[in-house]
């Protein structure tokens, strides 16, 4: 899920959860009229709670609400670390990431959602070993001469047939028919990283395959974090 998502969540639950206390205080109130001189000591006391209880249980609303939303604003407003976000990625994919190499020499910070930004990393990683068959695959993450984190998988084995080489990205399956096609993965991972801003390209030549992708260094005007 990302930042923006969440904040429209919160926003959907505060309102929603806000609209019970308001007509419970409501209904407390057109009650404590109806009744008029009819009202007793203890049922105008017990209105009275009710009412002061629904007040204070829309103020711990509001300002559980400013809070998440100070959240989600936090995590629009911050970079996350490609470096780790890669390093978690290829640790979750086990032993099915043995063929693969991270090679990080320093801290490397995208504009990204961290948590898309991970889940990104892990199919791309994921696909390029599929891809690669078993053979040697090299994750390297840097900065850019323009200060933009790159991620460059190099397959230096890889061949792709000519088919596979017009788009590396367009699967040739339909969603459901092969969920495990790598390619349906990348086409996926493509997606992704273009609402977050960046470019995900692929250089095949005949020495093998290199997968780049490339986050801003700052917050794209563009962009779904």
């Amino acid at each position: 899920m990302t930042a923006n998502e969440t904040e429209e969540l919160v926003r959907r639950a505060a309102h929603d959860l806000k609209g019970p206390v308001r007509r419970m205080s409501s209904f407390a109130g057109f009650l404590r009229e109806d009744l008029g001189d009819a009202l007793t000591d203890d049922v105008e006391r017990d209105l009275r709670y009710i009412i002061e209880g629904a007040e204070e249980l829309n103020g711990l609303l509001e300002g559980l609400t400013d809070l998440a939303l100070a959240g989600c604003q936090r995590l629009q407003a911050q970079k996350s670390s490609l470096t780790q976000c890669v390093v978690r990625a290829h640790e979750a994919l086990g032993e099915a990431g043995d063929s693969l190499t991270v090679v990080a020499d320093e801290e490397v910070a995208a504009w990204a959602d961290p948590t898309a930004l991970t889940k990104v990393c892990g199919r791309l990683l994921e696909a390029a070993v599929w891809l690669a068959g078993g053979q040697a695959v090299t994750a390297s993450v840097r900065r850019s001469g323009a200060g933009e984190a790159l991620l460059e998988l190099d397959a230096p084995g890889l061949v792709l047939a000519e088919d596979d080489r017009r788009n590396v990205f367009e699967p040739f399956y339909k969603i459901g028919e092969r969920p495990h096609d790598p390619k349906l993965r990348l086409a996926s991972c493509h997606s992704a990283v273009v609402r977050m801003g960046g470019r995900l390209e692929a250089e095949q030549s005949d020495a093998g395959l290199r997968l780049l992708l490339t986050l801003p260094a700052g917050p794209p005007e563009t962009a779904q974090t």
